[in-house]
């Protein structure tokens, strides 16, 4: 179900809470991971080569909108990089300076548990994903 999501550009973030249910009680049984599948790097710059890129697409209650790309600093706090940014049907590499809207959808690169810290981020806010590495490394 995950891939069938994705093909029809179903962000990241909204697939994996779609089979979020369905997948924990297949976890057990099931040998294949039941995460949303990577976005194909095609997609979005050939400049991307074979990296894993992720979407994810914020909606009017996140934390990030209303705020800059800057001052959300991902990079820096998650290990996730934002290749680009799709706003209604323009895609464009985003300044410093990007105000973050209701409905941007979100290209990022970086490894499974950056990417994870990225979202907890962008929706909950950058104490909620430094609380989920502490725990993690407890």
């Amino acid at each position: 179900m995950a891939q069938l999501l994705a093909r029809l550009d179903v962000p990241g973030n909204r697939v994996e809470a779609l089979v979020a249910t369905p997948a924990s009680s297949m976890a057990a049984t099931s040998r294949r991971p039941v995460t949303a599948p990577a976005v194909q790097s095609g997609q979005v710059s050939a400049a991307v080569g074979d990296a894993p890129v992720s979407s994810h697409a914020l909606s009017g209650t996140d934390w990030a909108v209303g705020r800059t790309l800057g001052l959300v600093n991902l990079r820096a706090s998650s290990g996730a990089t934002v290749l680009a940014i799709r706003r209604g049907s323009t895609h464009a590499p985003p300044p410093i300076d990007w105000l973050f809207a209701d409905g941007d959808l979100l290209y990022m690169v970086g490894e499974a548990a950056s990417i994870r810290r990225a979202r907890l981020q962008l929706t909950s806010g950058p104490q909620a994903a430094d609380a989920e590495r502490l725990v993690k490394e407890s």
